[in-house]
């Protein structure tokens, strides 16, 4: 039997026997605590005396058998070399003993005479004739006679050469045989005998006063089993049955979780050495490792198997049992006990969450419930935090003290603030439920609805409704009205919300500087999110929206959500100044999203946006992207991919990535749950749409029913813009017109006339370019550029490319082009970047620069290989190609020094256009943009270009081009 790390102990029992061997008996204790491998020492040991000629006699007690007399005794006699007629007397022995009272430990059985304290001169056989004390029942008497003889056959069996004579689990033999055993003590020194007993190294294995005078009355040689190293875990993954060699890594887990219990380790061994039937290696810990648990479990006294359980439901909170005064002063023992085995670490947790699943499975549900009453009751009178207490609340059953509502509501609020909205909502139910004061279930209603919203929108209308009600009825405090307003607007209730901030306005009850401050911040924040509604308020009551003076703590939770919202609406107002310019870049990057900080965070991300810091932007929303999706928060990750689909689009990112971003967001949330905020994912998908040529998806994104208030909303300018942008793609642009018209005046009467939220200058002025209303586009680009000049945003560079379309001179739209393309090329926009410089290689055309041409259409080529998705093959261009730089030729003239095709049919101008770019993979709609026509406009002229050259498809253009020297691929 191979020993890992008992190669000292062993040597020391070898030692040991040695002296046997002359003929001084010696005792040795092994202890430990449970599985620590008392057991294999005690077997080894036996089997190096056996091989060395002793004769050895085990005994395994069991705590079945604690109350069984001689149960021990017989179990070393079964083993010694006795005669027939010995052997059946010690048979009857057993069951004279077995036929008296049972029950109790041997204390209840002791012995008034005190036969075993007798001197060895007192009767030179040991064992002492006992008379004068009565025994009505008799009992007594024959376990006394019984024990005699017992007593003077284990003598006579021990005078035949060297005996090992071994008790596994003393602590939980009978008492009657510890009797017999102490009497041994006196001949020890003269008897070829080796006692070796193994304990449980903890005081309360000693359960009788028998065992505490085996303990004293010999000389014992106490070997104390420790825990395995790293090393030595290592070494029993290897060796165990099944085993395979353990890398470091590997070895460090295991000792973490098993504590270097051996018994945990070969369970842990056993898991690595299975399979789950597709053959791959099975969970670590696993099964095997759950079995060994509940092994060392039920190898220890109940009250600790006890207390395990309650340490298992409790989690984290058992040690602040364990301080209390009046707690069980058995807790911190227990804790100890379990520690020692391997289940606890020395922090008394659970190693391993499968050791607390283990544990949980043996609790029977009344009495886990049962333990979290008492619980919550303990650490609310030890003045634990409310979280603490409100947890095991949860999971009672009642009756549910006065304090639980308090409790319950002030844990909710903390874990809100936290981020923890789950758990928050599940304290907040059971208070509502438990609230029996109007007021209280009203403000604890708010916060549940606030907490739904996030969690559940779709649901959290019929809570919203109630606490509506509430506030209709006077029962909610007006500390909650702002709140409350602010999520009635973004649940698409507009009428409500504007109500619950008249009653927040109403001079006759608001009376402190909180309700002021409370009732300014909403203000502010409805001024930019909803600023039709907010000019739809009284004036007297728009003019209480002053700037939100911050509390005079700086560290005051209400001061970021206040200073978000200034910031934006100077931002949106054209009037932050270059130090808010620079706090939107400190202040953005590395948020911590939670309930509490939400709505600032977005501010802030708004803020980014509209300041044209999209490449931060980005980073940052892909950053509380993955917190949303760690927190698990529906809301949270509908909102933020809706922004995300926004900003892509915005940095001119692939299509594919807008659509998936916005797809996202809507599945996210429900359509209903979204109020106004849902027309940033569609827009965003309508103009993904409109750009690729796809009319009818676009048709059926805008068909969707709209959100009541949608154009009294920040949100709505978007969908408008988006709007206008797909008529204007299909062909449409009166009804395009009308649209970005509609942009002009909300956002001119709101006061939000910003370019970086809605360029509707430039956008319609590519209406009006499409209705030869040249002058008036001019006018309204030159407009925008000196609102947007010092900037270096791309909706500059886009200005500056629109402003040259309108231009009639050619050198002067070379000169905005350039300047154009620098600022693009600088925000890393590449299709924009494409469509400037395909205008600038146009432009050098008209100049009759032809070698400035073909620079610019191979720049515009490597662009819009940038810009299309690595799946899609990007167009080539050959150096001499010119494939989008030269106009195509005037009749009679030569295409660029090219002799002009001959072909039966020739293509007007506009034709040989088109069908060079789709020769070269270009959609419709890349053609449509690059040209500044329609989209239907170029489906008419492919029809044409096919009819003439007489091909059927796009594929077989290209070879057609060649054939008629017009190659563009």
């Amino acid at each position: 039997m191979h020993l890992i790390e008992r190669a000292e102990h062993m040597r020391e029992l070898a030692a040991m026997y040695t002296e046997v061997e002359r003929g001084r008996g010696r005792a040795a204790l092994i202890t430990g605590a449970t599985g620590i491998g008392k057991t294999r020492l005690l077997d080894a040991a036996a089997a190096h005396a056996e091989r060395h000629g002793a004769r050895v006699l085990l005994a395994f007690a069991a705590p079945a058998e604690r109350d069984r007399p001689f149960a021990v005794l017989e179990q070393l006699l079964r083993q010694a070399p006795l005669d027939p007629e010995t052997r059946g007397r010690v048979a009857e022995l057993v069951g004279t003993a077995d036929s008296g009272p049972t029950g109790g430990s041997g204390a209840d059985r002791a012995d008034p005479s005190g036969w075993a304290d007798l001197p060895d001169r007192a009767d030179p056989s040991g064992w002492a004739d006992l008379s004068g004390w009565s025994d009505p029942s008799g009992w007594a008497d024959r376990v006394d006679r019984t024990g005699r003889e017992f007593g003077r056959i284990l003598l006579r069996a021990l005078d035949r050469g060297p005996v090992l004579l071994g008790v596994d689990d003393v602590q939980d033999a009978d008492a009657e045989s510890l009797r017999v055993l102490v009497n041994l003590a006196p001949r020890l020194q003269r008897t070829p005998l080796f006692l070796l007993l193994t304990r449980n190294g903890h005081v309360d294995s000693i359960r009788n006063h028998e065992l505490l005078e085996l303990l004293h009355r010999f000389d014992f040689q106490r070997l104390q089993l420790a825990a395995l190293s790293r090393q030595g875990v290592a070494e029993l993954l290897a060796r165990a049955p099944g085993g395979r060699p353990a890398d470091e890594a590997t070895a460090r887990h295991c000792h973490a979780v098993s504590g270097g219990n051996p018994l945990l380790v070969l369970g842990l061994a056993g898991d690595r050495a299975a399979t789950t039937p597709d053959g791959r290696p099975a969970d670590v810990p696993g099964p095997a490792f759950r079995e060994a648990v509940l092994f060392a479990l039920h190898r220890m006294p109940s009250e600790i198997r006890s207390a395990a359980q309650r340490m298992a439901v409790l989690g984290p909170v058992t040690a602040a049992l364990a301080e209390r005064e009046d707690a069980d002063p058995s807790c911190r023992y227990a804790a100890e006990r379990l520690t020692a085995v391997g289940l606890l670490d020395r922090h008394h947790r659970f190693r391993h969450a499968a050791v607390r699943e283990t544990v949980l499975a043996t609790v029977p549900t009344a009495r886990r419930v049962g333990i979290h009453h008492y619980a919550a009751r303990v650490l609310y009178e030890a003045g634990r935090p409310a979280t603490d207490v409100a947890e095991h609340l949860v999971d009672s059953d009642g009756p549910f003290p006065a304090w639980a509502v308090d409790t319950l509501q002030g844990a909710a609020e903390h874990l809100l603030a936290c981020g923890d909205v789950e758990t928050a909502a599940a304290h907040l139910r059971l208070a509502r439920r438990l609230a029996d004061e109007p007021e209280r279930r009203a403000v604890v209603g708010a916060l549940l609805a606030q907490a739904d919203w996030q969690l559940r929108p779709a649901a959290a209308a019929r809570g919203t409704a109630g606490v509506l009600a509430s506030m209709r009825a006077g029962e909610l405090p007006r500390r909650h009205l702002g709140t409350l307003g602010r999520l009635l607007f973004r649940q698409g209730l507009p009428d409500e919300g504007a109500e619950a901030l008249l009653a927040l306005a109403d001079p006759a009850a608001r009376s402190d500087f909180a309700d002021a401050s409370e009732l300014a911040f909403s203000l502010r924040w409805l001024s930019t999110s909803f600023p039709g509604e907010f000019r739809a308020l009284p004036e007297d009551v728009r003019a209480l929206a002053a700037p939100t003076a911050a509390p005079a703590d700086p560290a005051a939770p209400a001061v970021e959500p206040r200073r978000a919202v200034d910031l934006l609406h100077a931002v949106l107002t054209r009037r932050a100044t270059d130090e808010d310019l620079r706090r939107v870049e400190r202040v953005v990057s590395g948020r911590r999203l939670t309930p509490a900080t939400v709505e600032p965070v977005l501010d802030w991300l708004a803020a980014a946006v509209y300041t044209e810091r999209l490449d931060l932007a980005a980073a940052e929303c892909e950053d509380l992207l993955r917190q949303a999706e760690a927190r698990k928060v529906p809301h949270w990750q509908a909102v933020l991919a809706g922004w995300r689909a926004e900003i892509a689009q915005r940095r001119g990112e692939p299509a594919a990535v807008v659509e998936r971003h916005a797809r996202t967001a809507l599945t996210r949330m429900p359509e209903r749950a979204w109020g106004a905020g849902i027309a940033g994912p569609i827009s965003a998908l309508v103009l993904a749409a409109a750009g690729r040529g796809d009319h009818e998806t676009a048709a059926d994104l805008l068909g969707r029913p709209l959100p009541r208030g949608l154009f009294r909303s920040r949100h709505g300018l978007r969908y408008l813009h988006a709007r206008g942008h797909a008529q204007l793609a299909a062909g449409r642009p009166l009804a395009a017109v009308a649209d970005f018209t509609s942009c002009r005046r909300l956002m001119t009467e709101w006061d939000l006339d910003l370019p970086a939220l809605v360029p509707w200058r430039t956008d319609l002025a590519q209406a009006l370019l499409r209705l030869d209303r040249q002058a008036e586009a001019r006018a309204l680009a030159q407009e925008q550029l000196d609102l947007v000049r010092c900037t270096s945003g791309a909706t500059h560079g886009m200005t500056l490319r629109h402003l040259a379309a309108a231009t009639e001179s050619p050198a002067r739209q070379v000169v905005l082009l350039k300047r154009s393309a620098r600022l693009l090329q600088a925000c890393g926009h590449p299709r924009e970047s494409a469509l400037t410089m395909f205008a600038l290689s146009r432009a050098y055309v008209e100049l009759g620069e032809a070698q400035q041409a073909r620079t610019a259409a191979r720049r515009t080529q490597s662009l819009l290989e940038q810009e299309r998705p690595a799946r899609v093959p990007a167009p080539r261009v050959r150096p001499d190609a010119d494939p989008v730089g030269c106009p195509p030729p005037r009749a009679g003239e030569p295409a660029c020094g090219e002799e002009p095709a001959r072909t039966e049919e020739r293509l007007s101008e506009a034709e040989q256009r088109v069908a060079q770019l789709a020769s070269r993979g270009c959609t419709n709609r890349e053609i449509a943009d690059l040209l500044h026509i329609t989209v239907s406009t170029v489906e008419q002229h492919l029809t044409r270009v096919y009819r003439k050259l007489g091909v059927a498809r796009r594929t077989k253009l290209a070879d057609r081009l060649r054939e008629l020297s017009l190659e563009a691929a």
